[in-house]
């Protein structure tokens, strides 16, 4: 098979524009800084190796995001007491139910499950104050969230109640 004249010129150029790359950023980065070229357009960056250093990934899952926070440098050369960060909250909503116009919200750790309510009768319910989960507390109860506190660091996290808001239309 013999190819065009046009592509085995389109062949060479590519492949001495290659070889000419390889060797001409060695070539600029090893003068001294009065022979190397000075650009208008922008300025250069700083640091080079800051550029090259940070990664960003574009696909992360929570997994990679934990593994990345794990490799980065701490910021400060001094090491200092990192307070320890809250868990996750390990409650999720179940669901809702309204009984003479009052919301009665349904929380589950996947094992147990937890009326949220001031005034009702339900076996285990829980209200502001309680403790359904080892170091969580309920801190408050508001029209669109829950807040829980983790007792260890005292902070707060919030759990959405999304469409539970209002009581649904017959």
């Amino acid at each position: 098979m013999k190819l065009p004249r046009y592509l085995q010129l389109a062949l060479v150029l590519t492949a001495g524009a290659v070889f000419w790359s390889q060797f001409a950023d060695d070539e600029i980065s090893q003068a001294p800084p009065e022979a190397q070229p000075v650009s208008r357009s922008r300025p250069a960056p700083a640091k080079l190796e800051t550029a090259h250093a940070t990664r960003v990934d574009l696909f992360s899952t929570p997994h990679s995001r934990g593994q990345d926070a794990a490799e980065k440098p701490p910021e400060n050369d001094r090491p200092e007491e990192a307070a320890p960060a809250a868990p996750p909250l390990p409650l999720q909503l179940l669901g809702a139910w309204w009984d003479n116009s009052q919301r009665i919200v349904v929380l589950t750790d996947g094992k147990e499950t937890w009326p949220v309510c001031e005034r009702c009768r339900a076996d285990g319910r829980i209200w502001i104050g309680s403790s359904p989960v080892n170091n969580w507390i309920l801190k408050a109860v508001a029209n669109d969230h829950l807040l829980f506190e983790w007792q260890p660091t005292h902070s707060q996290q919030r759990l959405e109640l999304d469409e539970l808001q209002s009581e649904p239309t017959h």
